[in-house]
C-alpha cells in the first residue's frame, strides 16, 4: 500500500495541473474575447472610412460639376443633369441640411441658366446672374465642408454671404 505522504504529493501534483489547465483555459477564452472585440471595432472604423470616402467624392464630384456649369462660356443642359444625378445619391448619405442646400444651388445654377438665355441681359446682368450662382455654390460648399469634418454648420450659415435655406427639425 502507498504512504499517506504519497497520496497528498500526487494529490497536490494533480490539483497543480488541474489549475495550470484551467488558467490556459481561461486566458485562451479570454484572449479570444479580446481579438473578436478588435476585429469588430477595425471592421466598424474601415466601414466608416469607406463611408466619410465616398462622401467626399460625391461632395467633391458636385463642387467640380457645379463650378464647370457655372464657369464655363455657356450654360450647359448637361451638367444640369449631371448635378441632379450627383444631388440624388447626395441625398441618400447625407443630413437635410446639406441636400436641402445641394438642392438649393442646383436650383440657383438652373435659374441662372434660365437668366443668362434671355437675350436682353447685358454682360453686367449676366455677371450678376452668375454671382448669384456661385453664391448658392458657395453656401454649399460651406453645408458640404460642415458635413465631412463635423463643424456645426447652422452655426457657421451665418458667415457666408449667400442666401440659405436650412431644414430645421419640427418645421
Amino acid at each position: 500500500m502507498v504512504a499517506s505522504e504519497t497520496w497528498v504529493a500526487l494529490a497536490s501534483g494533480a490539483i497543480g495541473a488541474g489549475g495550470a489547465i484551467l488558467a490556459q483555459l481561461v486566458a485562451a477564452v479570454t484572449s479570444g474575447r479580446a481579438d473578436k472585440r478588435r476585429r469588430e471595432h477595425e471592421e466598424s472604423q474601415q466601414k466608416s472610412v469607406r463611408f466619410l470616402d465616398i462622401k467626399r467624392e460625391l461632395y467633391s464630384a458636385f463642387l467640380l460639376q457645379a463650378e464647370k456649369a457655372v464657369n464655363a462660356s455657356s450654360f450647359s443642359t448637361g451638367s444640369l443633369d449631371e448635378l441632379r444625378r450627383i444631388h440624388s445619391n447626395i441625398w441618400l448619405i447625407a443630413p437635410p441640411e446639406v441636400t436641402v442646400t445641394v438642392r438649393k444651388a442646383i436650383d440657383d445654377i438652373a435659374a441662372a441658366q434660365e437668366d443668362y438665355s434671355l437675350p436682353e441681359h447685358t454682360i453686367k446682368a449676366r455677371g450678376k446672374v452668375r454671382m448669384g450662382a456661385r453664391m448658392a455654390i458657395e453656401s454649399a460648399r460651406n453645408a458640404l465642408s460642415a458635413d465631412l469634418t463635423g463643424y456645426n454648420w447652422p452655426e457657421r450659415k451665418s458667415k457666408t454671404r449667400a442666401r440659405l435655406v436650412f431644414w430645421k427639425k419640427g418645421n
